[in-house]
């Protein structure tokens, strides 16, 4: 891995409050078996101490850029700020109270060069406060076939893959992350990728390990969470109708409150009859 471990890789980390955990997910990105070139941490307005983690950071490594907000203008923002930044041949990124495998970024990048493709996914482990973990794959991602990853991601077929390892190119030619969506935000980016890109690699091992703590998105309201979701699709309409046609896009939006009255209606049978 010598030679590809000049390559020029970009990872943006997005921080709002996240003192407890940015450490090791700045760490975890230092740690890569790969070097990465850059390291563009954006900091949101924190109320924390969490710049100073930044700073000091920023003063140890030549490959930390730090940006701090004056305003808190939320994670889309922040998350399109820094890749704005961003100079690198790839680019990936990773929330601030989350981490990397070590071997993350090599593994992707190994994928993305020998199976010339835009776009590369890992598998991903969840961890809850409690101490259990859950291990999410993606071997049902059906074929990477342009149009069925799109019928995937738009109508939800199955686990919808999380931060991945991009081309540059093509993240710009998606037009990046869209400023003024809240939430759901990383939903309208894939499915824009999905649009604009070719094939997509399978990193069958644990890439990302994610930290549900019970804030951003897990701690939207459900009705919040259905606006926010036909927001999405409305916007991209067109998109949708010419991968597709115009019968998907009002299907799609239909299918937003339908699929999470099923998932309350499961939930309600969990807590009154148990897995039986």
């Amino acid at each position: 891995m010598s030679g590809k471990a000049l390559k020029k890789i970009s990872c943006i980390i997005t921080s709002y409050n996240n003192l407890p955990f940015l450490h090791d997910a700045i760490e975890s990105v230092l740690r890569q078996t790969v070097p990465v070139a850059e390291i563009i941490v954006a900091d949101d307005c924190s109320t924390d101490a969490s710049r100073q983690v930044i700073r000091d950071y920023a003063e140890r490594y030549d490959n930390i850029i730090p940006i701090y907000q004056d305003v808190n203008i939320g994670v889309s923002a922040n998350r399109q700020a820094a890749f704005e930044r961003a100079s690198g041949v790839y680019v990936t990124w990773l929330d601030g109270d989350d981490t990397f495998s070590p071997d993350k970024i090599e593994r992707e990048l190994r994928l993305i060069e020998e199976e010339n493709t835009d776009v590369v996914i890992s598998e991903v482990m969840m961890t809850r406060n409690s101490g259990k973990k859950e291990f999410i794959n993606f071997n049902g991602f059906p074929g990477f076939d342009g149009k069925k990853r799109f019928i995937w991601l738009l109508f939800h077929k199955g686990r919808i893959p999380t931060h991945m390892l991009v081309r540059r190119d093509a993240f710009i030619r998606s037009g990046g992350f869209d400023k003024e969506i809240p939430i759901y935000e990383d939903w309208d980016l894939k499915l824009r990728l999905s649009a604009c890109t070719r094939t997509w690699s399978y990193n069958k091992n644990v890439g990302y390990i994610y930290r549900k703590t019970g804030v951003g998105l897990s701690s939207a309201s459900i009705v919040s969470r259905i606006f926010s979701e036909i927001r999405v699709i409305k916007k991209n309409g067109q998109m949708i109708v010419g991968v597709l046609d115009s019968k998907s896009y009002y299907m799609a939006i239909i299918a937003v409150p339908i699929r999470y009255f099923r998932r309350a209606i499961l939930e309600m049978s969990r807590k009154l009859f148990g897995s039986r």
